[in-house]
């Protein structure tokens, strides 16, 4: 923790013994979006940032306000559209919406926790057993951290939807530029070896001979043009000298 001293200092007013003690929803959430996600997405080592706090989640012995921020820390990272410009998955690496997923899982008491190792598993969204909140957050503090749980998992299903999405139109893009670069190939191969129609009639002129030499008529029909003829040789006459 003394690698991220925002969170060390955060956790004071989480794990306090006194009246500074964190005990209600409103100053949980408040922290979440104005102190814990921003510290996590703007660190350097934004993913080691925010499994650092997804760690406060796992820990069974930890206040309950302080498992629920650090689910609720990454509402923003998760709640978004086809058009952010950035993915949980892309901010914090590979891997973390599962991780993330999985822990709100856990919490619910509906799955198992995933860690960075990747050494535990984690129930499948969306296959979850959780029948709902039954009991009261006004008199069981437990109850806000599982509220806090079956939003964020709500959110990591439909944030890994869009990120199957992305990764499709990515893949379509990255196919359609495969597709030009080959059609520009064949194109610059068919130039190259003279196999296009420039080549089959020598790259100059394009219109086949008839008899005699004289061009084919044209399609539209015209006529063609006759070519100009010379006399022989023979035949030719020579002015003769006037006699002196």
């Amino acid at each position: 923790m003394d690698r991220f001293p925002a969170l060390r200092d955060a956790a004071l007013v989480f794990w306090a013994t006194d009246d500074s003690r964190v005990e209600d929803w409103s100053t949980c959430d408040w922290m979440c979006s104005k102190v814990l996600g921003p510290y996590a997405r703007r660190h350097p080592a934004s993913g080691d940032a925010a499994r650092a706090l997804l760690r406060w989640a796992r820990d069974a012995s930890a206040p309950p306000f302080a498992r629920r921020a650090a689910l609720v820390a990454f509402v923003n990272d998760v709640d978004g559209d086809d058009e952010a410009e950035e993915s949980a998955e892309a901010r914090f690496g590979s891997g973390f919406l599962d991780e993330l997923a999985g822990t709100c899982a856990a919490a619910l008491g509906v799955g198992e926790v995933k860690d960075g190792d990747g050494e535990t598993g984690t129930a499948p969204l969306g296959e979850t057993s959780d029948p709902g909140e039954t009991s009261d957050p006004t008199t069981d503090p437990e109850a806000w951290v599982r509220i806090g749980a079956r939003w964020m998992l709500s959110l990591c299903a439909r944030a890994t939807e869009r990120e199957s999405r992305r990764e499709s139109r990515r893949r379509d893009h990255r196919d359609s530029r495969r597709e030009r670069a080959r059609g520009g190939g064949r194109e610059e191969t068919t130039r190259a070896t003279g196999h296009g129609i420039d080549g089959v009639f020598g790259g100059a002129e394009t219109s086949p001979r008839g008899a005699g030499g004289v061009p084919a008529a044209a399609d539209n029909g015209a006529a063609p043009r006759a070519e100009p003829t010379r006399k022989p040789r023979s035949v030719r006459t020579r002015k003769r000298a006037a006699p002196a």
